[in-house]
């Protein structure tokens, strides 16, 4: 698991440069401001780095021939579900008004930060434990407790 790990940071690491440049370039050239239009930079620039998390998670990260079907809608499901909490966190600071002192890009991007942290421990663990899990990595939960 901790090779997994470190390479999933790694994975992580060229997700985030994506999505924090594709985020940035595209709030300042357009100069957006509305929690609606920031939302739909944030929302855009994840999915470009869910796709390219998608390509080195599958081919790097968690590399099994064996997986069972239907991996890609587990993986759309459980990327979505990330895009949301980080983007609800990234809007969440977009309208914090105890944060309208200090500069607007550095407000969202401290948002981003922390919507990073919180989305890539769901990702992390969904990906692993579900989306690109063999049957024999599988949990199984007994009435006792649960069986790695």
């Amino acid at each position: 698991m901790l090779q997994q790990l470190l390479k999933f940071a790694i994975t992580g690491l060229f997700n985030s440069l994506i999505d924090f440049g594709v985020f940035n370039l595209l709030i300042i050239l357009s100069g957006a401001r509305s929690s609606l239009a920031i939302a739909l930079i944030n929302t855009l620039a994840v999915a470009l780095a869910v796709t390219n998390s998608f390509i080195l998670n599958r081919s790097w990260t968690f590399p099994v021939h064996n997986r069972k079907k239907g991996q890609i809608h587990r993986f759309i499901i459980a990327s979505l579900i990330g895009i949301l909490i980080n983007s609800a966190i990234v809007t969440l600071f977009a309208n914090l008004p105890l944060l309208a002192a200090f500069a607007p890009l550095l407000v969202l991007n401290a948002g981003k930060i922390i919507a990073a942290l919180l989305s890539s421990t769901w990702n992390f663990l969904a990906y692993r434990n579900w989306v690109f899990r063999t049957h024999e990595s599988a949990v199984v939960f007994q009435p006792g407790g649960f069986i790695p």
